[in-house]
């Protein structure tokens, strides 16, 4: 068992724009310090999602929370904002005391009674004030989140005094409420409907309501950052993403989630509570308010590297354009590309000439440490904003002029090479992960017979993509857990398979048994690891399976998405649950009837395609039947729209029953007979040397069948079957999918000879 600090933290989701880097953040933090952490990736607490009918169940996951308990955490971060949106103030109280016995940290709105870590609404100001003195904006709308939501009041709040320092109105019939997702494009059509053509700018109080926010202004036939100037909040992912890249202010989410778990760590070891306390944000200028990128602006590079030496001016570039990392991955990677960057300046400013070879040498080192962590565009943008500096170091000196630009050419070069090398690589990665992934619930299903096997299959394909270790509990019974109940945990989970790097492990009898307070560090857990989990619920609709906990990057998060609704199926299907109550037999019962479904053609009780390939081909391969005769007939009912247009469908279905019928009496009981089609239907048998001589008999005697069924029958119409046979001896190399266009051109042959009335003749 390990000794290291653990602390949790719970979030709404692990992989949206906001969420991700708070994650990436928190984990570099962990890292940094040496101590464990558990994500939570629950949901909104009340929340009301935009697509109701596939989120019915989203609530299944909060019972996350009950797990992050004293005793399993040394103390918890609490994302507010995206657990908390859809609830009251005093609610969301309530729901954090529930944590009372260990230090608790909020971000991005304060609870009574706890330290909140969040960035301050000055952003807003800044936004605000550029717009005002750079492009003389009078008529400034605001989108604000939620109107409950504390984050939003704050920052609307500071739109509101930044409009009235700035001797511009406010009006309330310019402000719009969003839900701080990408569903607010109505929100802001209504906001365009109320104030015209009249609008000058759009400020959002995130990023990610401006994706619905670009919609929407092209839906009205604006150009965002030509006809209207729209700005974010936050600097996620989603602003360089947009087009044009979005003016927004920098709140970076990875420095709070760092920054959270540094003080919660501190605040554990050193017993001192934290003030709260509200990190700066800037702004970030793009081309979404018509300004461009500080790359794109040649004036406004040269006012900001003025007076500057070659190593402050690469130091400055790099840290505008890729952040305050504040991770010692992230300073490590800024001192190495303002270190290269350096060289590079100074080369471009020395009298002799620039030593390309040995530069693109060392950026390509560069390149190959750092490029995954900045991304190809933030790198992109440091190039382009490099070179220009470079232009105006050489002065008009044209022969290095045309040097500069061909180092750069090359420079650029690289990093197309390097992220299509990385593309192909992570592509062929992810496409084996996803494979494997979709083994899961294959697997469990091939080896449900063994729940040794079954369960080892899961960790099996898990430590295959990526992570590390992994822990599959499940409850000794399935619980129930229906909307607006209260969880309760249950005292025992039962660890049924784990595995800790390529060491795969089962668990039997009363060793499986883990008091659920020790989940996440029990007597199998590997020593002296530093871990990084992740803890998802295992469940169907509303029934709760158990808990399946993993270490992994948070690259690969989103592979733990994927994985646990294939567990969750493959329970569920195979009633392995059940299986832990002793019902061994009830399993195998079940089993083997959800194998015949799968086989049987529910129509006519005859096998369907799958369970014909499979059982003749099972017939081919015996070893009994080695050098026998294989006969391979295909049947086609006669007519069947006719009949289903003038009789109905249940005719229609009737008259296909009773083609397998007689197929059924023409052969024998061991004989094989299918449904393979609507109206089509093949049957298998084998015969011995001797008895080859019947096999032409078959297909008369189908008809013959046929014949006798339609003078007795009193349906005025006839049910008649056209029949195809083919014949080739058995063998282990033979399948019998490799005849069957035979077989149906024998039936073609007889097709064409069929009586295309299907109604009886009536005698005179």
């Amino acid at each position: 068992m390990d000794n290291r600090l653990t602390i949790g933290l719970m979030i709404h989701h692990l992989e949206n724009d906001y969420s991700r880097p708070i994650v990436k953040g928190a984990s570099e933090a962990a890292e940094d310090l040496d101590v464990n952490i558990i994500f939570f990736p629950g949901r909104s607490l009340g929340g009301d999602y935009f697509d109701r009918k596939h989120t019915v169940y989203e609530y299944q996951n909060n019972v996350l929370y009950n797990y992050a308990r004293p005793g399993v955490l040394d103390g918890a971060i609490i994302s507010a904002a995206t657990i908390g949106q859809f609830i009251s103030n005093e609610e969301f109280k309530g729901f954090v005391d529930q944590f009372e016995g260990m230090p608790v940290l909020t971000l991005e709105n304060e609870v009574r009674g706890y330290p909140c870590l969040r960035y301050g609404s000055d952003g807003i100001k800044l936004i605000i004030d550029h717009l005002v003195s750079e492009h003389d904006c009078k008529n400034i709308a605001f989108v604000s989140g939620p109107k409950n939501n504390k984050d939003a009041q704050s920052r609307l709040q500071a739109y509101r005094e930044a409009m009235l320092e700035n001797d511009l109105e406010y009006d309330e019939s310019m402000i719009a409420y969003g839900n701080f997702s990408e569903y607010s494009e109505q929100a802001v059509l209504d906001l365009l409907d109320n104030c015209g053509r009249r609008l000058d700018a759009i400020c959002f109080a995130n990023d990610q309501m401006c994706i619905g926010g670009y919609k929407a202004v092209r839906s009205r036939g604006l150009e965002p950052g030509r006809d209207i100037i729209i700005t974010g909040y936050d600097d996620s992912e989603v602003a360089m993403s947009l087009m044009p890249m979005l003016t927004t202010v920098r709140a970076d989410a990875a420095i709070l989630g760092y920054a959270a778990v540094e003080r919660l760590v501190k605040w554990i070891r050193s017993g001192k509570a934290p003030a709260s306390e509200e990190l700066q944000s800037g702004l970030v200028i793009r081309s979404s308010c018509g300004c461009g990128m500080i790359t794109g602006d040649s004036s406004r590079l040269s006012a900001i590297v003025k007076n500057m030496s070659t190593e402050e001016t690469a130091r400055t570039i790099v840290n505008i354009l890729a952040g305050t990392d504040v991770s010692a991955k992230g300073k490590h990677v800024r001192e190495k590309m303002s270190s290269f960057f350096a060289k590079v300046f100074t080369a471009s400013a020395g009298g002799g000439e620039l030593p390309e070879a040995k530069l693109i040498g060392e950026f390509k080192e560069v390149l190959d440490e750092n490029v995954n962590i900045l991304g190809h565009d933030v790198i992109l943008s440091m190039l382009d904003a490099s070179e220009r500096i470079c232009m105006g170091l050489v002065g008009n000196i044209h022969s290095k002029q045309i040097k500069v630009i061909h180092l750069f050419e090359q420079f650029n070069r690289a990093v197309t090479d390097f992220m299509l090398s990385w593309f192909y690589v992570r592509q062929a990665d992810d496409s084996l992960c996803t494979f494997l992934i979709s083994n899961i619930a294959k697997d469990m299903i091939m080896f449900m017979e063994d729940e040794e096997q079954c369960f080892n299959s899961i960790t099996n394909n898990l430590h295959r993509i990526h992570v590390r270790s992994s822990y599959i509990y499940v409850y000794e019974k399935p619980i129930i857990n229906p909307p607006n109940s209260q969880w309760e945990q249950p005292e025992k989970l039962y660890l049924k398979s784990y595995h800790v790097g390529d060491m795969l492990y089962t668990l039997k009898g009363d060793d499986q048994i883990i008091p659920w307070k020790e989940y996440a560090n029990n007597r199998y857990s590997p020593e002296n690891t530093r871990r990084t989990l992740v803890l998802s619920p295992l469940y169907s609709n509303e029934e709760q399976y158990g808990l399946m906990l993993c270490d992994l990057d948070p690259e690969y998060f989103q592979f733990v998405y994927s994985t646990a609704p294939q567990v969750c199926t493959a329970i569920k299907l195979t009633g392995l649950v059940k299986r832990l109550e002793g019902s061994i037999q009830l399993i195998q019962n079940k089993n083997t009837m959800l194998n015949k479904i799968s086989m049987s053609d529910e129509l006519t009780g005859v096998f369907n395609r799958r369970g014909f390939y499979k059982y003749a081909d099972d017939v081919i391969h015996n070893e009994v039947n080695k050098g026998r005769v294989g006969v391979l007939i295909f049947g086609d009912l006669d007519n069947l729209k006719k009949i289903n247009d003038t009789f109905g469908h249940d005719e229609g279905d009737y008259a296909i029953r009773t083609s397998a019928v007689y197929l059924k009496k023409a052969l024998r009981d061991s004989d094989i007979v299918a449904r393979i089609g609507g109206d089509e239907f093949a049957a298998f048998a084998v015969v011995t040397p001797e008895m080859a001589g019947i096999i032409k008999d078959i297909p008369p005697r189908i008809k013959a069948i046929a014949a006798e069924h339609n003078k007795q029958s009193e349906k005025p119409y006839n049910v008649c079957m056209s029949v195809g046979i083919y014949t080739f001896e058995c063998g282990a190399d033979i399948s019998i999918r490799d005849y069957m266009d035979k077989a149906d051109s024998a039936l073609y042959k007889d097709k064409k000879n069929k009586d295309p009335d299907i109604m009886k003749k009536t005698e005179n």
